[in-house]
């Protein structure tokens, strides 16, 4: 198999892909460690950014893409977007429990935890 060589103006600016296919961010240089460790700086957002180590990645072409994280450890690497927040369920209508005061909803006659009757006020 012939080894593929990269300049550092042939990696700046690919976007880089964790193994679930989300974009996390832009390399925008090559680091080198004290100790012999090569990987690729990349932007992940407005102020952040990672070094990631070229045995962490898969395989380079028009896009970087990372390996799967190793079994049982903590994705470091999230995609440079937030998922929008979830917008909190309407209460306009929540019956709660003259027992227990647990929140029903508005079709229910009986509590859902303790099985009282709610009344219709």
């Amino acid at each position: 198999m012939v080894e593929k060589y990269y300049r550092k103006d042939e990696l700046a600016g690919k976007l880089v892909y964790n193994s679930r296919a989300l974009k996390i961010g832009e390399v925008t240089d090559v680091g080198y460690s004290k100790v012999g460790g090569i990987g690729l700086i990349v932007k992940l957002g407005k102020d952040k950014e990672e070094i990631i180590p070229f045995t962490a990645i898969n395989e380079i072409g028009d896009i970087v893409f990372l390996k799967p994280d190793v079994e049982g450890e903590k994705e470091r690497l999230k995609p440079e977007f937030e998922e929008a927040p979830q917008r909190p369920e309407e209460k306009l209508d929540i019956k709660k429990c003259p027992n227990c005061g647990n929140e029903n909803k508005p079709e229910d006659k009986f509590c859902r935890k303790c099985g009282e009757k709610i009344n219709e006020h």
